[in-house]
């Protein structure tokens, strides 16, 4: 088809019109190859994992009445579209394993790359819950020693900076796409739309870094978050603030007061302060202690009357409607 639109482009027609309409013409069947062509739900994707020992339902789109065929371990599955174009094949149930390929095909051909069958758990929370244990090797070697998880998936991050060796190669984000990055955060939202049925959210940068292969990734974002949380330690006033590049506060080891002076400096300033907790009272390597924690949250409820405190989502929504 790219053929034809170059050859529109060069050919000597009658008239303008007669131009315009070959034009016309020829996008139209583009327009129509494209559609007829295999579609798939941003869930169904590279290095997914998928519930073992059920029957596994995949889905999608193609021309009414085309034939798609799924295959997997060798064995082959067929369904027709119905005249609306949505097609759904029904998998056995697969026992528990790791890097397996999913080909489809119909009038084009889709092949999906490390899928895993296991037991598929959502967990909420921060980088906390995926902190490698090399970090914190110290407090577990018995645990450390005898481990063999080699197949545990991970948020990714920018490998090719200091200390940052521990990235897979896989989630290295310094090798992703922006299709790859934008398919498995959309993925995320889905998920998490499934389970609380809202769609407005905050992103936080995973271990604070923002580019992939071709650059910065979260403007493609702008219409899936509200804001987006980076990590330098700076204050910024309501009208300086970058929704999509809110800074923060990492607290690892600061006491109360010094917590506390913070707070102050962002009274006298009339800018917004964001804190960032990985740990308190020793659940993590990046930590505060929980008296510390403590004595910051007796003085923000003494100054709760003075002090605007919310969560990073209404925040932003005021910041939004301030702006207007």
């Amino acid at each position: 088809m790219m053929t034809n639109l170059v050859y529109a482009k060069f050919v000597r027609l009658p008239s303008p019109s007669m131009r315009i309409f070959k034009f016309t013409f020829l996008l139209f069947f583009l327009s129509y190859d494209l559609l007829a062509q295999i579609g798939l739900p941003q869930l169904i994707a590279d290095n997914m994992v998928l519930q073992r020992d059920q029957p596994i339902t995949i889905w999608g789109w193609a021309a009414p009445k085309e034939k798609v065929t799924v295959t997997l371990k060798n064995k082959s599955y067929s369904a027709a579209t119905t005249t609306d174009g949505k097609w759904k094949i029904q998998l056995p149930a697969q026992a528990a394993g790791i890097g397996y390929e999913l080909i489809l095909k119909g009038k084009n051909q889709i092949r999906i790359k490390n899928i895993a069958f296991g037991d598929v758990w959502l967990y909420s929370g921060q980088s906390n819950m995926v902190i490698n244990m090399e970090r914190i090797k110290e407090h577990f070697p018995e645990d450390i020693t005898s481990a063999n998880y080699p197949d545990i998936r991970n948020y990714p991050c920018d490998a090719s900076g200091p200390g940052m060796s521990w990235v897979k190669p896989e989630y290295d984000l310094s090798k992703y796409s922006l299709g790859r990055i934008r398919d498995e955060i959309k993925m995320c939202n889905a998920f998490l739309k499934s389970i609380d049925g809202r769609d407005k959210r905050t992103f936080a940068f995973t271990c604070g870094h923002k580019k992939v292969a071709e650059g910065e990734f979260i403007q493609t974002l702008s219409d899936d978050f509200v804001a987006a949380r980076a990590v330098r330690h700076e204050m910024h006033s309501f009208d300086e603030q970058k929704l999509l590049d809110i800074d923060c506060y990492s607290m690892v080891e600061q006491t109360g007061q010094q917590m506390i002076e913070l707070v102050k400096q962002a009274q006298q300033s009339g800018k917004l302060l964001v804190f960032l907790f990985h740990g308190v009272g020793g659940e993590h390597a990046l930590n505060v202690s929980s008296r510390a924690h403590s004595e910051l949250l007796h003085y923000l409820k003494e100054q709760q009357n003075d002090i605007y405190i919310d969560t990073m989502l209404n925040v932003a929504e005021h910041i939004r409607y301030m702006k207007k």
